[in-house]
């Protein structure tokens, strides 16, 4: 047997307290490594850079992070745009790259302007891509070894997430919705980049801007570096439910202070964006602060076996749950969203009352651990009649403004 040996790294104290059940995001790069100013590489217009993979290779000149063969590769298929994309796969065996398991890419040196833009088009194949409870990262807005980032983008159970902050202690998660598997998906990221109040985020996708997040979104250092590709912290030194990830990307941008949504979208036209209300902000640099958006959801609820960790159905109105078909009494109902809330409030009435408000994804009825870990509160719904109630909220702990709730009447039976 070929036995790996791997580096151990300790998580800092202050992101453990914050995130004890997660692993950290850690790397050390080398200095000759760590790019000191942007280069205009494919740049055109207020392009910074652009990679769209039509060449004989591919990120000339940026610092690549790959320890296989098949960590990134140039493919015919899938494309968004033009002849060719850019593969990247990570398998849980892989060994360590930069203390960590990761296929990446620094696409973007410190930025030397706050306001930045970034885009992309990714596809998550169905076959290579499969739900995960344990977090990759498929970008960071990188800043510092030996502490989870500031700002990233992450996928957990098929939700795309993005957990900003300026504090390792107080980061926090926003649910962007379902990932859409075997089609493209284009992305553009409007950034303020900022330890104080007047920190920034837009997201768009598919044109629709789906995000307005205003408050600290880096740490109080140097400003931060851009990655793309597959990082997953949780096989540093062990495993999840998944052994490989597959991900494709195709027209990646970085645009200057004078870019606009039209310079960084493949569309290059105008694009009605959904409008956003003024968001709650704070200036104090251990507060996370809400987003603010009206696409804020719940699509519907899903049926969770909470002793297995997965789903078994959607939620509808008058469904009857049998203890004895599902072989199991160990429940719990999730809030499915189709874009970004600061919290859920849960409202359960019945045979059994229950009222709880979750604020990170994913947003459930009885709580979990934040790692897929459902059967957190131990609760057994008695057999009965009941009313369940999701409404999203654009803040924390039920605060700020109030989306559309949904209610389904189910009954329980033994």
């Amino acid at each position: 047997m070929k036995l790996r040996f791997r580096n151990m790294v300790l998580p800092m104290l202050a992101g453990a307290l914050a995130f004890s059940c997660e692993k950290k995001e850690m790397e050390e790069l080398s200095p000759s490594a760590a790019m000191s100013a942007e280069t205009s590489q494919n740049a055109t217009a207020n392009h910074i850079f652009e990679e769209t993979f039509e060449g004989s290779t591919a990120f000339a000149g940026r610092h690549k992070q790959f320890g296989t063969s098949y960590a990134f590769q140039m493919v015919t298929n899938p494309v968004f745009r033009g002849a060719k994309s850019g593969r990247f796969e990570l398998r849980s065996g892989d060994a360590l790259v930069a203390n960590g398991t990761r296929a990446e890419v620094i696409v973007a040196d410190p930025a030397t302007n706050k306001d930045r833009w970034y885009s992309f088009a990714a596809y998550f194949p169905a076959k290579d891509y499969a739900s995960d409870s344990g977090s990759e990262l498929i970008s960071q807005w990188w800043q510092t070894s030996g502490s989870t980032q500031a700002t990233s983008l992450r996928v957990r159970q098929d939700r795309l997430i993005l957990r900003t902050g300026n504090n390792a202690s107080s980061l926090k998660e926003i649910d962007l919705g379902q990932i859409t598997k075997d089609t493209w998906q284009e992305y553009v990221f409007h950034f303020i980049h900022s330890y104080g109040s007047d920190g920034l985020i837009e997201i768009w996708r598919n044109g629709t801007k789906i995000l307005t997040h205003k408050g600290g979104n880096m740490y109080d250092t140097k400003m931060p570096n851009w990655k793309i590709g597959i990082y997953k912290a949780s096989w540093n030194s062990g495993s999840t439910s998944t052994t490989k990830r597959v991900l494709y990307f195709d027209n990646i941008r970085v645009g200057n202070e004078r870019a606009s949504f039209n310079e960084m979208s493949s569309s290059g036209s105008t694009t009605t964006v959904v409008s956003q209300p003024a968001p709650t902000t704070t200036t104090s640099p251990t507060t996370t602060t809400a987003p603010s958006t009206t696409t804020s959801q719940v699509a519907g609820i899903t049926l969770v076996n909470a002793g297995t960790e997965k789903d078994v159905l959607k939620l509808t109105n008058g469904a009857t749950l049998s203890f004895s078909a599902l072989g199991t009494t160990k429940l719990n109902f999730r809030a499915d969203l189709n874009a970004g809330v600061g919290s859920v409030k849960f409202e359960l009435k019945g045979a059994m009352s229950r009222t709880y408000t979750d604020n990170a994804a994913p947003h459930a009825l009885f709580g979990d651990d934040g790692r897929g870990n459902y059967y957190y509160g131990n609760l057994t719904m008695p057999a009965g009649t009941y009313t369940l109630t999701a409404t999203p909220y654009s803040g924390s702990n039920g605060s700020g403004t109030a989306g559309t709730p949904v209610t389904y009447s189910f009954t329980v039976k033994n």
